[in-house]
């Protein structure tokens, strides 16, 4: 090749990505953890939205608490707060109390009614999901078992 040689052209082309097993298993994960999750709302049977069953297992998980760390635990406005815990004081699940630290200030506790129901809540979605656990074989049971560490490591319920 001279100076005077134009310059020659790779006619290799480029490798495809290579995928992310990462970013695979990231959406086959939401892919099948969401929609279990709105079956499993699903037995609930719609009598409570789904802020409003969040909200009430913050309360359960947290309570008593303060309106205001509530709305930060769960990122809603004030506002939203105040409407969805009203809604859920007029079910009678949760009871208001005053804060005895601070008398301007009111905490969130789980009523006996709310924990009766949602004792019953469980069963029924506990019960739906055993149905379909069992007819499972053993093999997929067990790795729906070894798949579990990591998925509450995941969302930060350490076994």
């Amino acid at each position: 090749m001279t100076d005077r040689d134009p310059p020659t052209t790779s006619t290799s082309t480029v490798a495809p990505p290579v995928a992310d097993p990462v970013a695979e298993l990231a959406a086959r994960v939401r892919t099948t953890v969401v929609p279990l999750a709105r079956v499993l709302r699903q037995q609930i049977g719609g009598e409570l939205t789904a802020t409003q069953l969040s909200v009430l297992g913050s309360i359960v998980r947290h309570g008593p608490i303060r309106m205001s760390d509530l709305a930060t635990r769960e990122r809603l406005s004030a506002g939203m707060i105040t409407k969805v815990v009203d809604a859920l004081v007029a079910r009678e699940l949760v009871e208001r109390l005053r804060d005895p630290d601070d008398h301007r200030s009111w905490r969130v506790e789980v009523s006996a009614a709310g924990r009766d129901w949602l004792a019953a809540s469980r069963q029924r979605r506990d019960r739906w999901l055993s149905e379909r656990l069992a007819q499972l074989d053993d093999a997929a049971r067990s790795a729906i078992a070894a798949a579990l560490p990591g998925l509450e490591r995941l969302v930060g319920h350490e076994p």
